[in-house]
């Protein structure tokens, strides 16, 4: 297989991928750090995708062949985007991936946070009849400003749209549309809303981008409680 394209491949993944691979391909399945260390020299494909993604980072440095890097995480945060970038490496993602599933879980926990729903649980496991609603909060006009609009945060816009809550997005290019924030005009404006919605990806520019003190003037999804700016 003197021709042969080498690819490093996730091996929990093999009983999938290896029925659909081209007789040109050759696989060089890992499980563990080490295995995947071993595969990175000579490969020209690289799925190195794992838990800890510094031992991602560690096989994708020996593979210094390596053309295409996919990886099925939409968060490319610690993996050596720079050094991948000066290889001239093309980068494939999970970008969109899981946005309906996230988008749902988002809406699951504003309605949690609402209806109070944590009370029912533990009120069924202490096997007690509540004898009022533990949450009384209308999704419906309320405020949510949702930061980030890609395809998670596009999600969850159309799924708050149908709670009637009027929604504001952020976006890097705002083009003066209605009910849309640029990247320097939101945190002026926080104190407006009722949720808070972060769907941006880990990046240095959005590390912290949500202080203590900014936090403090809306109600958030950790707890559901109005604070006090």
């Amino acid at each position: 297989m003197t021709d042969a394209v080498i690819a490093a491949l996730p091996a929990m993944l093999r009983t999938h991928l290896e029925p659909q691979l081209p007789p040109w391909l050759e696989p060089r399945w890992f499980a563990t750090r080490e295995e995947a260390v071993a595969a990175g020299p000579g490969a020209q494909i690289g799925w190195f995708d794992m838990v800890n993604k510094a031992d991602m980072a560690a096989a994708i440095h020996t593979a210094t062949g390596l053309l295409w890097l996919n990886s099925i995480f939409a968060g490319m945060d610690g993996l050596p985007l720079q050094q991948l970038q000066q290889r001239r490496v093309r980068v494939t993602n999970g970008a969109g991936i899981n946005a309906i599933t996230i988008a749902e879980y988002v809406l699951m926990g504003m309605l949690t946070i609402a209806k109070g729903y944590r009370e029912v649980v533990r009120a069924q496991e202490r096997r007690e009849w509540l004898k009022d609603s533990p949450g009384k909060v209308e999704l419906a006009g309320s405020r949510a400003l949702v930061l980030g609009y890609g395809a998670i945060g596009k999600l969850v816009q159309q799924r708050l749209a149908a709670f009637a809550v009027d929604v504001t997005v952020v976006r890097r290019s705002p083009d003066g549309a209605p009910n849309v924030l640029g990247p320097d005009q939101w945190r002026a404006r926080l104190a407006e809303f009722d949720w808070v919605i972060l769907a941006v990806p880990a990046t240095p520019d959005t590390i912290r981008m949500i202080l203590e003190t900014a936090v403090g003037r809306a109600r958030v999804g950790c707890d559901g409680e109005r604070w006090q700016g």
